[in-house]
């Protein structure tokens, strides 16, 4: 009806407009505006806001009131707020107002507006599948939401506003229109006329009326060529209600349209989709045929999971066991390259089956090498062995040699397998060795032989893990480098780049670890398979932590734990905790530590005595000494003694800090003997997720525990220097720790004095030590700082810390919103400008920026969601003192973070001297004494 955005708040208003017997529009426009101040009045000083909602869809004689009212009530204490779709009906409306164009939701937001509409808890790929679809639609996301994780079909209320909007076209627009949603989201407009049998401009005629109700919608308004449906589901709803017979009809209709444009490889996805979805219409090997080329075309794209959906569709059509065999191997190996692992095997399990009923041995082979290659680090061999044995003989014709490069590259799995174990490591170097040795022994020149070379070389490297390999692995190492670079294999190549990672790490050097690491990272991107950004996110956490950085390196763990999880990759869950075992800590409360190490405890088989030593560990770091005590004792009554014959270097580490620290003699005196030829090795586990040190630290706790202290203090002040050149400054602070409880310094010479400057200037902080100095942004994290180091040895209250506006929020009541709405919005402001300048950053390569943004950005996020909880509910803070605490401590930490980005002493030096908590201070160090240069 007319006016009725304004007669539904009228009514919400109780306002004594009729409506109707007005002279003329002007009179009713009057009574109106004084309505509204009438009833405004009666609010005293507050705010009354008026609110109408898709004005672009209301009657000219609505809009125009809305201007009278607009200009009649600008001294009013009133707030009139419009919310429209953009129309030129509504320009000079616009004129009138601050005019705020609201696009997509962020994920930011979307998470927020899940949490709040959502009837079921959401996982992150639940998540990740509504943002999507939604595609930032709110309405879209909001029906997602609440029609939960689990729903086969999208809500009934976007089919039925899809239907009304669709219903209402004519005939032949309709016709049309389901042409376009059998082409997909993006037409060309010449492609939907020569599917539609019509001329371009009856299509652009029939498609008009579309245009106009915002289903589809030009590409670019320049160019009337390129098409798209407004939304995704827009065009799934219209293509699921064509009948299953025109639909058919129509995509081998689309599949002539594009074999007659002749484009080439351009159109080869859209022509295999097609003719997929076209059989039994077309032939079913003419699709078969066209979805295998157009897989190639993935591949070369680097796009496994396109692929493999083309690949799947296709399988059903094909019949042939051979035929069928060769489909499989291929939509397994992109299975694996899109990280669908558990479908992987699946593929190779069929493809085993048949090619073992036909005696297939390359085809046999190439499956088993398939379905073996991602089986987990505790695999038992007993599980995996007799597969490879059962390839091996067909192979090899049971001669018991290599005899091909099918034999050699089942030799070198088997080696793969038996390196699981630190119990088989002995026998895994050897089968590796013997792969090398039949690879060699392969005719030269044939690209197969040298890629069964590489696979060897690449698994030798991963044998020589002994503390006393280094020097056979970098020799391999570069070997296989060599043969990769020769041959262009890209998985080749990126195990030489990991080797070089992992091999620099354990020879202690540092700056050639970044340099590799960032070779890595390099052919990371121009790779583009998934498993491969996973290896370098837990790689680039693990140098993170490494050198100090705790919310760098949990941030790229955590990222590395959703994609792990996401790709199916079957060592995800021990390459996350190990990541972190020597950081849980710093990144854990004791509760959560202890509930880890029970929950593990319950799950060790009684024989495992390597898991009762990680168990160990954990108890030890929760500080619960008899758990500690109980998982180790249960791992010596497994072995008797806990030797390198059935342990790695780092798990003997491990065992050594636990028996040390809870006094099993017998342990620590057997332990000290194994460990003492390796003093000056490097701790690394296997792949190098996890730095542990150096032997020599480990033998001073060993020394300590057995009561020879002046030996201990040597050790460990050996093993002080040791970390100090290295830069690792959570070793330093636990050798540290280690020598004061054995009640005195080692003899060593003391630091000079040093200076240090914390400045504020226009354009950031300048800081660092003097002659090393650097500038950042401002952060709060800096302004704590710069108290806390202007007062050295004062103890300062976290909540005199905080800045006044949040003085504010923490001040009151003990139990309180952490964040008023007022702080959300300025959070969420931020947050969307720190998106930005991300993208900035990422666009011109800026690593540096990149790095301190999303700092900052993980910072805020976490308190946005501290303070938000399910369904958009605050959360309330039992204390304004803990509020404090916990904020002035994230970003003191976050901070430090940044600066060790620029300066890991330096940051070091914050660290170890600053202290937070209820009271926060700045302790100087005696023996390294900092002069601060604050103004």
């Amino acid at each position: 009806p007319p006016y009725w955005p304004w007669r539904e708040i009228a009514a919400a208003g109780d306002w004594p407009i009729p409506w109707s017997g007005y002279r003329d529009p002007f009179a009713l426009f009057q009574d109106v505006a004084a309505a509204a101040r009438a009833s405004a009045r009666q609010f005293d000083d507050a705010l009354t806001v008026l609110v109408l909602d898709d004005l672009h869809a209301a009657d000219d004689d609505t809009i125009h009131l809305t201007s009278f009212v607009a200009r009649a009530l600008r001294d009013a204490p009133i707030a009139l707020v419009v919310a429209a779709r953009p129309s030129d009906r509504l320009a000079a409306l616009a004129r009138l107002a601050s005019t705020v164009v609201l696009g997509p939701l962020d994920r930011v937001s979307a998470d927020l507006a899940l949490d709040q509409y959502s009837t079921a808890s959401l996982g992150g790929a639940d998540r990740a599948e509504i943002r999507r679809i939604a595609e930032g639609n709110p309405l879209v996301l909001r029906e997602l939401a609440r029609a939960g994780p689990t729903a086969s079909h999208l809500p009934r209320e976007l089919r039925v506003m899809v239907g009304q909007s669709f219903g209402a076209l004519a005939a032949d627009s309709r016709a049309v229109i389901e042409v376009a949603a059998v082409l997909g989201r993006e037409f060309d407009v010449r492609r939907l006329a020569a599917a539609a049998g019509a001329h371009v401009t009856a299509v652009l005629a029939a498609i008009d009326p579309a245009r106009r109700i915002g289903i589809v919608t030009t590409v670019s308004p320049a160019m009337l060529t390129k098409w798209r449906f407004s939304h995704q589901i827009v065009r799934d709803l219209v293509y699921d209600e064509i009948p299953v017979s025109r639909r058919l009809e129509l995509h081998a209709r689309c599949a002539d349209a594009i074999s007659a444009e002749d484009r080439g490889s351009s159109s080869t996805f859209e022509l295999a989709r097609h003719l997929l979805s076209a059989v039994p219409v077309v032939d079913p090997a003419r699709a078969v045929e066209a979805a295998r080329l157009a897989a190639t075309s993935a591949r070369q794209a680097m796009s496994g999971r396109e692929a493999a959906a083309l690949l799947a569709q296709s399988l059903p059509l094909v019949e042939d066991p051979a035929e069928r065999t060769q489909l499989l191997l291929e939509l397994g190996h992109d299975q694996l390259d899109a990280g669908l692992v558990a479908a992987a095997n699946r593929s190779f399990d069929e493809a085993i089956a048949l090619a073992r009923s036909a005696t297939d041995a390359p085809f046999f082979a190439d499956a088993v090498l398939g379905r073996t290659v991602l089986v987990g680090s505790d695999a038992r061999v007993a599980e995996v062995l007799p597969l490879l044995d059962e390839a091996l003989q067909l192979v090899t014709r049971g001669d018991g040699s290599s005899g091909s490069a099918w034999g050699v590259r089942l030799l070198a799995r088997r080696a793969e397998v038996f390196a699981n174990g630190a119990d088989l490591a002995t026998t895994a170097r050897r089968a590796a060795e013997r792969a090398v040795a039949g690879a060699r022994a392969l005719p030269t020149g044939l690209r197969d032989g040298e890629l069964a070379l590489a696979e060897a070389l690449g698994v030798l490297h991963r044998c020589c893990w002994g503390p006393a390999d280094l020097p056979r692995a970098l020799e391999v190492g570069r070997e296989l480098a060599d043969v990769a670079g020769r041959i262009g294999d890209r998985d080749r190549l990126m195990d030489a780049l990991l080797a070089a990672v992992i091999d620099n790490l354990r020879a202690g050097d540092l700056p050639r670890v970044d340099e590799a690491l960032a070779r890595y990272a390099a052919a990371v991107v121009s790779v583009g398979r998934p498993r491969h950004e996973f290896l370098l996110l837990s790689r680039q956490a693990a140098r993170a932590f490494v050198a100090g950085r705790i919310a760098e390196g949990e941030r790229l763990i955590e990222r590395a734990r959703a994609l792990g999880s996401e790709i199916e990759e079957p060592d995800a869950w021990q390459v996350f905790h190990g990541a972190r075992l020597f950081v849980v800590d710093q990144v854990c409360d004791q509760a959560t530590i202890t509930a880890q190490a029970r929950g593990l405890e319950a799950l060790a088989s009684s024989a495992d005595a390597r898991f009762y030593v990680f168990i160990g560990h954990l108890y030890l770091a929760a500080g619960d000494r008899a758990g500690a005590r109980r998982a180790l004792s249960a791992a010596v009554a497994v072995e008797g003694r806990l030797t390198l014959d059935r342990f790695t270097l780092f798990e003997l580490c491990l065992a050594a800090e636990v028996a040390a620290a809870v006094d099993l003699r017998e342990t620590v005196s057997q332990l000290f003997d194994e460990l003492m030829p390796y003093a000056d090795t490097l701790v690394i586990n296997a792949g190098a997720v996890t730095f542990g040190g150096v032997v020599e630290h480990y033998l001073g706790l060993l020394a300590g525990s057995l009561g020879r202290p002046d030996e201990a203090r040597r050790r460990l002040g050996s093993a002080l220097d040791r970390y100090e050149r290295l830069g690792t400054p959570l070793f330093v602070d636990r050798v540290r720790a280690a020598i004061d409880r054995l009640g005195s310094s080692p003899a060593r010479t003391p630091p000079k004095s040093r200076s240090a400057v914390l400045r504020r200037h226009d354009n950031g902080w300048e800081t660092g030590f003097v002659g090393n100095t650097f500038t950042i942004a401002d952060a709060r994290g800096l302004r704590h700082l710069a108290s806390l180091v202007g007062s050295p040895d004062r103890e300062i209250a976290a909540i005199d810390l905080v800045e006044p506006l949040s003085r504010g929020l923490v001040a009151g009541e003990a139990r309180h919103a952490l964040l008023d709405d007022d702080a959300k919005t300025a959070y969420r402001r931020r947050i969307r400008l720190l998106q930005d300048q991300l993208d900035e950053a990422d666009r011109h390569g800026d690593v540096e920026r990149n790095a301190h943004v999303q700092a900052e950005l993980d910072f805020l996020l976490d308190e946005l969601r501290r303070a938000v909880g399910l369904g958009g509910r605050d959360r309330v803070e039992s204390t304004a003192n803990e509020r404090a605490r916990m904020a002035v401590r994230k970003a003191i930490v976050a901070t430090i973070d940044r600066l060790a980005l620029h300066d890991p002493l330096f940051a070091d030096h914050l660290r170890r001297n600053v202290r937070t908590g209820h009271l926060c201070a700045y302790v100087g160090d005696p023996s390294a004494p900092v002069e601060w240069l604050l103004s």
